[in-house]
């Protein structure tokens, strides 16, 4: 017959190249932790560049979409000389409504509201996720490499394959039957005669 294949001897051919699935799984989750750190941290350091050098200025609404509408308002800035009109990502504002707004330094031409930002500040939840996402990625592969690791070493020292077995029974049922015809009485394995 011929050794029957286990969970351990699971491989995947390419050509002559014979590669454990273990090592392909192990392969794909620092893939896809490599991948989620990557994405997290592009997240986390997304900026906006008016948090370089903000200027806070006021500005009169010229237009305004409501906010059923898509688009930008546009403001004018105070307090810049030349005069500046500016796209502003906000709307419903009335126009001629005098709003604050902020913008950096030296670039008056892009601006937002006082007080708000768009750079990616990731909540304390979602730091907090993020970690474990990552470290229990990391936990995941390095038991898949303890889990492939104890499978060879049981393969290597106490695997027996069923052509071994058969083969020691065989042997086993010549020993047998070579001390029955020299006349000897073997005794059964284990037993002790005083």
């Amino acid at each position: 017959m011929g050794r029957h294949g286990s969970r351990h001897d699971a491989a995947l051919r390419v050509g002559r190249v014979r590669i454990p699935l273990t090592a392909i799984a192990v392969c794909v989750l620092l893939l896809a932790i490599a991948g989620l750190g990557t994405w997290w941290w592009i997240q986390r350091s997304m900026t906006d560049p008016i948090d370089a050098a903000p200027v806070s200025a006021t500005a009169t609404v010229v237009s305004s979409p409501s906010c059923l509408e898509e688009g930008n308002s546009t403001v004018r800035v105070s307090g810049v000389d030349p005069s500046i009109v500016s796209e502003l990502d906000g709307c419903g504002f009335s126009v001629g409504q005098r709003i604050s707004v902020e913008y950096r330094a030296g670039h008056p031409g892009e601006v937002r509201l006082a007080g708000t930002t768009r750079a990616g500040h990731a909540s304390t939840v979602g730091t907090v996720v993020s970690i474990g996402i990552l470290v229990a990625g990391l936990a995941a592969a390095v038991g898949l490499v303890a889990v492939g690791r104890a499978g060879s070493g049981r393969r290597r020292t106490g695997a027996v394959s069923v052509a071994q077995l058969r083969a020691r029974l065989a042997a086993a049922g010549e020993t047998a039957e070579g001390a029955a015809d020299r006349g000897t009485d073997t005794p059964p394995h284990g037993s002790h005669e005083a």
